[in-house]
């Protein structure tokens, strides 16, 4: 991970295309579409064993494959994204069944601990889908690498392949997700942190400005220049805000630059040079020695 970080910090230009990224976030679709397609094709690269900065144009499309390779690595993480929503509705579901009729029994015999089981079972589906989320993750950046190399979207969908690649190198990928986890905690508090500073200070000057002009309205009988201030000001906290939202999302886009080269960093171990067709046996698997 650290070795991706030192490419991107390295790369010229590298934080005005993580705010471009960030801005295009706001799309729906087309944004993380063009981030994919970025991200990945330069993960391939790497992969392959070439070393070269982040590429110069965000919409440079030098391959002729942005736009096709992001769609297919979005459907990716949009499918697998899916995967923890759905299991966590049964598994509520499933919960559920279960507590009523465990309560049904306590309540038989007199006892109800209501509050201490809904709890339990809260905690629990939320471990649980919380777990679920990690993996997915991990084979949603697996897979898009492979959708990368092979340039197919089935390929990001060959669970087993990804599986072997990660029961080989379980610690190294798992050194990715766990320094991404921490990457975008990081981001979370900090945007917090700084949500609630504006929000502060909002309050505190709103209370400076409107509290010395609150005559104003003594003198203006329609009241509409105190108003226009408040416009102002709110337009002005309004500013503050979507621009700590663009930071946070350049931020985020940062994080998955770096994911997408850490991920092929970590598939270059596995001499891509002597893969063959998606469905064949990877190098290690037929050559315990590689």
């Amino acid at each position: 991970m650290k070795l991706a970080w030192d490419d991107v910090r390295h790369s010229q230009g590298w934080r005005s295309k993580s705010l471009i990224f960030g801005l295009l976030s706001f799309v729906p679709v087309f944004g993380p579409m063009v981030l994919y397609g970025y991200s990945y094709g330069w993960a391939r690269d790497v992969a392959w064993g070439v070393r070269e900065p982040l590429p110069r144009r965000v919409f440079g499309n030098e391959d002729g494959r942005l736009y096709s390779r992001g769609f297919y690595v979005f459907v990716l993480f949009f499918v697998c994204g899916l995967i923890p929503m759905v299991a966590s509705s049964l598994l509520a579901g499933i919960t559920g069944m279960h507590g009523v009729a465990f309560l049904g029994f306590w309540q038989g015999h007199g006892m109800m601990p209501l509050a201490w089981f809904s709890s339990s079972i809260g905690l629990v589906t939320f471990v649980l889908t919380i777990a679920l989320s990690l993996a997915v993750f991990l084979f949603a950046v697996v897979g898009s690498v492979r959708i990368a190399l092979y340039d197919r979207m089935s390929a990001g969908f060959q669970f087993g392949k990804i599986w072997a690649m990660i029961r080989r190198d379980t610690h190294g990928i798992m050194g990715i997700l766990g320094r991404t986890v921490l990457a975008i905690a990081l981001i979370i508090v900090a945007s917090c942190v700084v949500f609630l500073l504006v929000a502060l200070l909002a309050a505190l000057f709103g209370a400076i400005l409107f509290g010395g002009l609150s005559g104003l309205s003594h003198y203006d009988s329609h009241g509409i220049g105190f108003m226009l201030l408040v416009m102002a000001f709110v337009g002005i906290m309004l500013l503050a805000f979507a621009a700590v939202g663009v930071l946070c999302a350049a931020a985020s886009s940062c994080v998955a630059l770096v994911v997408a080269r850490a991920a092929g960093l970590w598939v270059y171990q596995f001499d891509v040079a002597s893969w063959r067709g998606q469905d064949d046996p990877l190098p290690f698997e037929t050559d315990p020695r590689v």
